[in-house]
């Protein structure tokens, strides 16, 4: 019995057919992919930051001045889904910032927009397999002034 079969009895969608049934497939494909994207990228990945809502713009903003190593749009890697939030531009830049590789993510995928939980993590899984040992998450949580923005 695979993991689809499972999903399937608990009424639950099944499993996207590029992720495979079992959880060795899902890595085993997360781990290609970072293959392939390490030949585009020249150094190992120190750390990570995924902005929220409407926090795009700072990836421009940090990248000032750096050193710019690549920039993909999250469309174009295989393992990952296009993101659908407002104010999520869907780029990872890779830069230089004080003798660290660091990996800027405009936004990323959510369980509400009907991913499911190894969607939603497969950029954290990626950016780990392509080095990365710090994760910093932002996020927009709301707030209580019916005249904020995302991004305010």
């Amino acid at each position: 019995m695979n993991d689809n079969g499972n999903c399937s009895r608990m009424g639950l969608p099944a499993l996207p057919p590029w992720f495979g049934a079992r959880m060795s497939d899902y890595a085993e494909h997360i781990k290609s992919t970072a293959s392939q994207l390490s030949q585009l990228i020249p150094k190992t990945i120190d750390a990570v930051v995924i902005l929220g809502t409407g926090m795009s713009k700072i990836s421009d903003a940090l990248s000032l001045g750096q050193s710019s190593v690549a920039e993909f749009n999250v469309d174009s890697i295989a393992c990952l889904k296009p993101l659908g939030a407002p104010g999520h531009a869907g780029i990872i830049r890779i830069i230089e910032f004080e003798n660290k590789t660091i990996a800027i993510c405009s936004g990323r995928a959510h369980l509400y927009e009907g991913y499911t939980a190894r969607e939603v993590c497969a950029q954290i899984y990626l950016l780990y397999q392509l080095g990365a040992s710090r994760l910093l998450i932002t996020n927009a949580s709301g707030a209580l002034n019916p005249n904020f923005r995302p991004g305010d």
